[in-house]
């Protein structure tokens, strides 16, 4: 995919921890993070994916719930200042889709926070531009 790192990359995991959320051991050096997946505590694997990435204006988080519960979007700006809650929902254990409006999101980098029962399921990184590149 256009700007975003390539598999096996020696870009990923590369960069410098400045407080912002990111996936894996530390923050990739490349425009966008790469797809988070990681261990959970029961041992199972749990992927969060977001795109398309730049968003225009509707968007989608793909993820897998292993328990039933609320489900919680944040979108948060750069400096760590919640912008909108994106998704407030009850899910049931399974793979998910949910379809974000960011319509009334100003352009710029974000990062998003999932929450399912208080504990975060993943995080990310995304672009937010009014055209479409």
């Amino acid at each position: 995919e256009y700007m975003h790192l390539a598999a096996g990359s020696d870009l990923i995991d590369a960069g410098v921890d400045t407080g912002l959320p990111f996936a894996g051991t530390a923050p990739d050096l490349g425009c966008f993070e790469t797809g988070l997946s990681y261990v959970a505590s029961a041992g199972a694997p749990r992927t969060v994916l977001f795109y398309p990435n730049p968003v225009t204006e509707t968007g989608f988080l793909r993820f897998t719930a292993s328990t039933a519960g609320r489900c919680e979007v944040r979108l948060y700006d750069v400096t760590g200042t919640l912008v909108a809650i994106l998704a407030d929902r009850q899910v049931e254990p399974g793979e998910h889709t949910l379809r974000l409006d960011f319509s009334s999101i100003r352009e710029g980098i974000f990062i998003y926070d999932i929450i399912i029962n208080s504990e975060r399921l993943g995080v990310g990184r995304l672009a937010r531009t009014y055209k479409p590149l």
